[in-house]
């Protein structure tokens, strides 16, 4: 069962709005009928995307994916205005 907040991966191309299958996104509302609000933000930034969708057209990430922790990171650094985060060099 989806639920607000859940990160959730596109099950279907939406070219009208720059999305593919296996973009991801973030349920920002479950409507009492079937569908949901999902928002997507770009890889690089950008203006998120919020899409009334069907059920049929998202599917939810697992908790423990790579894919949903790449995710929430990105969501966050670009929220608070992070530069992506550069480990120190290793030297010879």
């Amino acid at each position: 069962m989806i639920r607000e907040l859940d990160c959730v991966y596109l099950l279907v191309d939406l070219p009208e709005l720059g999305l593919r299958r296996g973009d991801l996104g973030a349920v920002v509302h479950i409507h009492a009928g079937e569908g949901s609000e999902v928002e997507f933000v770009a890889p690089a930034g950008g203006t998120p995307t919020v899409v009334t969708l069907r059920s049929d057209a998202i599917s939810p990430v697992p908790s423990d994916s790579p894919s949903a922790v790449y995710s929430a990171v990105g969501v966050i650094r670009q929220e608070v205005g992070a530069k992506p985060h550069r480990g120190p060099a290793i030297s010879d």
